[in-house]
């Protein structure tokens, strides 16, 4: 759930619009601990896990924890899944991100907003990899104000019990 990059010596993270660093030992500012801590809303898609080669009803769970709003959600799919199929949502209108074999590869929900305290859940359908696999989501969530915020959600793929 957080962006985690290795720098010299020291880790730096985005979370909620906002980079942290630490150093190990030490974080530049010793306020963060407390805020990380209280920073629970995220993305998440669900479900968690799956079995291979199913077609399965995903959910996309955007929460919203600043002030104003969240006006656009960016979507990037993992390659190892094939997304066909999205429900529609009131407010919200989707463009289609696409490779050059017509795959759709991405999506972006725009026009609508999640205001303060609400979250907002946008459906989709997709094959899953018929190998057990870890399927790796990439979601950006934009606000009114223009900052972001990235999110990693993950799915393990399985092999049939």
């Amino acid at each position: 759930m957080l962006n985690w990059a290795k720098g010299v010596g020291k880790y730096k993270w985005k979370l909620c619009g906002r980079t942290f660093s630490w150093d190990g030992e030490h974080a530049d500012d010793p306020g963060d601990v407390l805020w990380i801590g209280t920073s629970f809303a995220h993305v998440t898609i669900s479900p968690t896990e799956v079995t291979v080669g199913g077609t399965q009803k995903y959910t996309m769970r955007v929460p919203h924890e600043r002030e104003g709003a969240t006006v656009r959600i960016e979507v990037g799919f993992p390659a190892e899944a094939t997304v066909a199929y999205f429900e529609t949502k009131a407010g919200w209108t989707i463009e289609h991100k696409m490779d050059a074999d017509g795959r759709i590869v991405g999506v972006v929900w725009s026009g609508g907003f999640i205001g303060e305290h609400e979250f907002a859940e946008f459906n989709f359908l997709a094959r899953n990899p018929r190998e057990a696999a870890t399927l790796e989501w990439t979601v950006r969530q934009i606000y009114a104000d223009g900052s972001d915020s990235e999110w990693n959600p993950a799915t393990r793929v399985r092999a049939a019990p």
